[in-house]
């Protein structure tokens, strides 16, 4: 139950472009059944190996693996790379990607201006180098929103 908590408050958490709204990421899983989530700002990876019952004892740092990004205005790169705390860089390198939806449109503000919203949503294929591990392909769900402002 903590795990899916974490996974969850992870999806929540963006950090917004001061020109507009930018949000993007990724959920999928891993050959193993780990949980993977990232947005712009931090990648979780959730091992679900751990049996539920023992969840209370376990010790979290062997099953939820936590970076943070380093760069946040990169966008959904081929190539991506997050930092864990113990200085570690579990890097994302896209291998494919299909296009699922595109959709855009314009509203009008006030003062006669407008202002642009896109919605694009693909499935990935991300091979994940992760540091003392074997490296392992996952697809992935992601979503690019942008909001343009108004002016």
């Amino acid at each position: 139950m903590n795990k899916l908590l974490l996974l969850v408050g992870v999806s929540f958490l963006s950090t917004e472009a001061l020109a507009g709204a930018w949000r993007y990421g990724c959920i999928g899983s891993l050959p193993d059944g780990s949980v993977v989530n990232f947005n712009r700002a931090t990648l979780a990876i959730v091992s679900t190996t751990q049996p539920a019952r023992y969840a209370a004892t376990a010790d979290i740092s062997k099953d939820i693996q936590v970076g943070d990004a380093l760069d946040l205005n990169s966008g959904l790169q081929p190539e991506m790379d997050f930092k864990k705390a113990n200085g570690d860089i579990i890097k994302l390198i896209e291998t494919r990607s299909i296009n699922i939806s595109h959709h855009e449109r314009n509203e009008s503000c006030t003062g006669g201006s407008i202002r642009t919203l896109t919605d694009e949503r693909t499935k990935k294929t991300y091979k994940f180098v992760i540091p003392g591990e074997t490296t392992v392909s996952g697809i992935l769900k992601c979503y690019d929103i942008n909001i343009s402002t108004c002016g």
